[in-house]
């Protein structure tokens, strides 16, 4: 790539992120609201209270907005390394995370046009408001990413190992299974399996035998905001019986799939 090819894609990527920088900045009132919960939610975990949502909001309550958490006990006891820290310490400490995760992200995915990846971060929306709101999605971008880059490059059990670590987000991991047995890496989904049986066996040792039941509990009101949602719960939610709806478009789509 010639001198004004990368010049161009600079100038693309600093309008993108003006541009974004300007939507963080108009969007304030939301700042930090999903690493507030993780902050707080990381204070009970190993305490077998992590579900208890009287005792998470209040702690919440000192710094903005209460939000249930959906995350595992694994997943929100390792935020501890930096729940340790003031909350402004820590918070300016995840958004640098999150950026390098995300920068890491598009140095990492496989095939992937590294100026055209820079410029399509730079312009993108979700990248800007999940840095905004403090949520973990780069860091599971991250893992994806170098778990497919792994197995590219010849390394299937390790590659399983870190497509595990995806289990911070697993209501978005759901297909990466099904990838490994549709292109037969049994290696690398033997892996995946051992090591998040070994995750949620942790899971079980910090918060005792009956958190599956506490996140039950909890489950269904994790999307305060459905109507916003661009998908089939989001359509659904603006239809006569919302429930019978949802999952009637939905099981034909996972069906077809």
């Amino acid at each position: 790539m010639n001198v004004r090819a990368i010049l161009a894609i600079g100038f693309v990527c600093a309008l993108g992120l003006s541009f974004n920088i300007y939507l963080a900045a108009t969007n304030g009132g939301g700042w930090g609201v999903d690493f507030n919960q993780f902050y707080s939610a990381s204070k009970l975990a190993g305490t077998g209270r992590l579900y208890d949502w009287d005792a998470l909001r209040q702690i919440e309550a000192e710094r903005g907005q209460q939000v249930p958490t959906g995350r595992l006990p694994v997943v929100a006891y390792g935020v501890k390394l930096v729940g340790w820290m003031p909350y402004r310490t820590a918070q300016v400490v995840w958004l640098v995370a999150s950026v390098v995760a995300l920068i890491f992200f598009a140095l990492a995915w496989p095939g992937a046009n590294r100026m055209l990846m820079a410029a399509a971060l730079a312009w993108s929306m979700p990248v800007a408001l999940l840095l905004v709101f403090g949520q973990d999605t780069p860091f599971w971008l991250l893992w994806v990413a170098l778990g497919l880059l792994l197995l590219e490059r010849g390394s299937p059990r390790l590659a399983g190992v870190v497509l595990a670590l995806c289990i911070c987000k697993y209501h978005l991991s759901l297909g990466l299974p099904i990838l490994l047995l549709a292109q037969k890496r049994w290696s690398a989904l033997a892996s995946a399996c051992a090591a998040g049986a070994a995750l949620v066996a942790v899971c079980f040792a910090l918060e005792g035998w009956t958190w599956p039941a506490q996140y039950w509990g909890l489950v269904f009101t994790l999307s305060p905001a459905v109507f916003r949602m661009p998908n089939l719960h989001g359509i659904a939610s603006w239809l006569p019986w919302p429930a019978c709806c949802w999952r009637g478009t939905a099981m034909p789509t996972i069906a077809r799939w």
